[in-house]
């Protein structure tokens, strides 16, 4: 970490200046009712919608905060990653429980400096906040220190980490603080309920946020990374996207899309919003798994690059070919070979990039990483995760 007077002098030039793009840009407020910051260090926990919600969350904070990030955001240019430790961050490994990181984020603490954890470990893709990853609660409960409880509204429709396109809303902080003496009191069970209960939240269904227009010339700019199937028909390769509507090509039907990520005219009965469409592919993505025979392909597609992100955040390509997947088995079919993944020793499949789907296999070092540029990457991410029990955490709500 920088040197403490640097970086307290880094931290304060900056979170003013992102006070005033965050309130000009995407009009941010807070809840009347938000609890001031405590004095002392604390550990912070938020939802996470969008990429900036570091800055958000922390800027009200005079003391430079500690952000656990997610390792993505260091595998970047060397000026990210000079930015990056100047404020504080430090990296986490996406998708599981990384004990550097917590080793980092218990000696930051000790040294006075509050942490900042997103423990959802990713960002949300269709507005609802994900399953978070338990043991935080012991962190909490072994600091003594505050737990501040954020809850962030509209972030995600401000900007999808899925979009390049910025749509102008509001956003909306809710903030709750509890002192070491009530956590006690709580214990860690109760700790991890109350953080699940307060920082959910679901952008598509939230009224108060539907209730501001948000405003964006091409609302459906990156759809194509997360839709494939069409509600009517059930076509799976038939999706077309202009910049308000998407078109099935297979059944004729369009439907166009606000800034609010709703549909308007609502053609496709039960699928009013985009958390709708995404409830209803994943139910097919479940169906299609539930039905599966031993050994047979249950999807596949063609032109997928088995590739690797060094840290200058380059994407490099080793391979290309074509990826079938049975409930048993990952295969990837190249150029120069075929590679086999066993379901059953294959980690936590995460998002990176928003192109790379990326797990890790039981006895191999390095992560295997899969480039989707002309197929959606939602869609094998889901049914990877649905194969590696992500079904179990998204009902209990925490893996």
């Amino acid at each position: 970490m920088a040197n403490k007077r640097l970086r307290q002098y880094f931290w304060s030039f900056n979170r003013h200046m992102f006070a005033k793009i965050m309130k000009d840009k995407y009009n941010l407020c807070y809840d009347e009712q938000c609890d001031p910051l405590p004095d002392s260090s604390f550990i912070m926990v938020s939802n996470h919608g969008t990429f900036f919600d570091p800055w958000i969350i922390a800027h009200p904070s005079p003391r430079p905060v500690s952000i656990m990030m997610n390792e993505e955001g260091f595998k970047a240019k060397p000026v990210t990653r000079w930015y990056l430790d100047k404020i504080g961050a430090f990296p986490k490994k996406k998708g599981g429980t990384d004990i550097k990181s917590m080793k980092t984020a218990l000696k930051r603490l000790a040294q006075g400096s509050p942490l900042l954890i997103f423990p959802e470990g990713q960002t949300t893709w269709d507005g609802e906040t994900q399953p978070i990853f338990a043991g935080i609660e012991k962190l909490i409960l072994k600091s003594n220190l505050p737990l501040v409880m954020v809850n962030l509204s509209g972030n995600f429709l401000s900007r999808p980490w899925w979009s390049s396109v910025d749509r102008k809303g509001t956003i909306r902080v809710k903030r709750t603080v509890i002192y070491p003496a009530e956590l006690k009191e709580l214990g860690a069970e109760a700790i991890k309920s109350n953080i699940i209960s307060y920082i959910s939240n679901n952008d598509c269904k939230n009224q108060q946020i539907q209730s501001v227009n948000f405003s964006c010339e091409t609302p459906t700019d990156g759809l194509n990374r997360l839709l494939w199937i069409c509600p009517s028909c059930g076509n799976d390769h038939s999706l077309q996207f202009s910049p308000k509507q998407i078109h099935c090509s297979a059944c004729g039907k369009s439907e166009s899309i606000t800034p609010n990520l709703t549909l308007p005219t609502a053609h496709y009965e039960q699928v009013r919003d985009l958390h709708d469409w995404m409830h209803f592919q994943k139910n097919e993505v479940k169906a299609a798994i539930a039905s599966a025979v031993t050994g047979v392909t249950i999807t596949s597609d063609e032109s997928i690059r088995l590739v690797e992100v060094d840290y200058a955040g380059t994407v490099v390509t080793l391979d290309t070919g074509k990826l079938l997947l049975t409930k048993e088995m990952l295969t990837f079919a190249g150029e120069h070979g075929t590679l086999q993944f066993p379901i059953e020793k294959m980690s936590i499949p995460v998002f990176q990039k928003k192109d790379v789907v990326q797990f890790s296999i039981e006895g191999q070092e390095r992560d295997i990483n899969f480039y989707f540029e002309s197929i959606p990457v939602f869609k094998w991410l889901m049914y990877l995760r649905y194969l590696t029990g992500y079904e179990i955490a998204e009902t209990q709500k925490f893996y």
